[in-house]
């Protein structure tokens, strides 16, 4: 045989083993079949919570299951800051129909006064007070570092919901304690109130960066329209690695930050529910009313969507009351500038 035959013959055979390996390659990867992932996430208050939805989400949960479950767990974890009675909200994006929406089951007021603990947390926050979170707290006693808390009333409740779900809650004894508890504090809740209440979906607020990355945000109420007012200041300036090259930059790169969360937090207590308000809300819109029945009152909540031309995407949110909406501003300004993949 020639050497030129040889070499056909070599190079034949290459090319059809590189097929077979690409075919194989190919067909052994992983497929993601429904609520199924290759990769996925879970960022809670503490590992606890994280760890359970991520779990959630491995044994074939879709992501708003993990993120129940994580919300369920902080509220044992960090009963001071969820738990069954608070609101909450979900901006949710589906990659497959590429709307987003986001779901609102924030508390509203009922016939005489918002909820219970809307009410609280004006108090502590126009009087400064500081209060113990019953983890550390047993009664008048501080519980030692490793004691364990019991909290049978929460474990009997939590139960009850997992048993017969959400009717355990909205009808059942759990309702109906509630209700009472809350009246007793002054609230004119009732337990028709509670049993008419309803989870709202709608659009959430978009707007793009720099012409690469589009944010999405829920809208008033929560604190959507405030987060976009600042990230679209602080687009304007253009910031970059340079911003921050000499001490005289740093100085006014620091403050046009700071002027812009300022002006921005500035209109947070504007933020009303559209429902109720006297003008049409619209796409990024601050509007005004006065307090009426159902009325959601206003929330620094901005669970946040950001995604780029390029595919890549930043899920952020946080804790933090008054500082939410300035500290998801600070890491959401990074991602029209990052080339990294979130």
């Amino acid at each position: 045989m020639s050497t030129g035959k040889i070499c056909c013959l070599v190079l034949l055979t290459l090319g059809v083993l590189a097929v077979v390996v690409a075919l194989v390659v190919i067909l052994t990867q992983p497929k993601c079949g429904p609520q199924h992932y290759l990769h996925g996430a879970v960022a809670a208050d503490s590992e606890t919570c994280s760890v359970i939805g991520r779990d959630i989400l491995k044994s074939g949960g879709t992501a708003v299951d993990a993120a129940i479950a994580g919300l369920i767990c902080t509220s044992v974890m960090n009963p001071q800051s969820s738990g069954l009675g608070g609101g909450v909200v979900f901006t949710i994006y589906n990659a497959s129909t590429e709307p987003c929406n986001f779901v609102s089951y924030q508390q509203s007021s009922s016939a005489t006064c918002i909820t219970l603990l809307h009410r609280a947390h004006m108090a502590m926050h126009s009087s400064g007070a500081w209060y113990t979170s019953p983890l550390i707290c047993d009664g008048q006693r501080l519980l030692e570092p490793g004691e364990t808390f019991r909290w049978p009333a929460l474990q009997q409740t939590l139960k009850a919901v997992a048993e017969n779900g959400a009717t355990a809650f909205y009808e059942g004894q759990i309702g109906q304690a509630l209700v009472e508890d809350i009246r007793k504090a002054g609230s004119g809740i009732s337990l028709e109130d509670l049993q008419a209440y309803k989870a709202e979906v709608s659009s959430a607020l978009n707007i793009t960066l720099n012409s690469h990355t589009t944010v999405f945000s829920p809208g008033p109420p929560m604190g959507g329209a405030v987060l976009m007012f600042i990230l679209k200041i602080l687009e304007e300036y253009k910031l970059h690695e340079a911003s921050l090259a000499t001490p005289k930059e740093k100085v006014e790169t620091y403050h046009r930050i700071a002027e812009a969360l300022k002006f921005g937090n500035m209109l947070k207590p504007h933020m009303s529910d559209p429902a109720f308000s006297d003008t049409q809300s619209h796409k990024g819109s601050i509007t005004l009313s006065a307090s009426a029945l159902g009325e959601k009152p206003p929330s620094a909540m901005v669970p946040s969507i950001l995604i780029s031309k390029t595919g890549d995407m930043l899920v952020i949110g946080g804790a933090g009351g008054a500082w939410i909406i300035s500290a998801t501003a600070m890491v959401s300004e990074q991602e029209p500038h990052s080339n990294a993949s979130h």
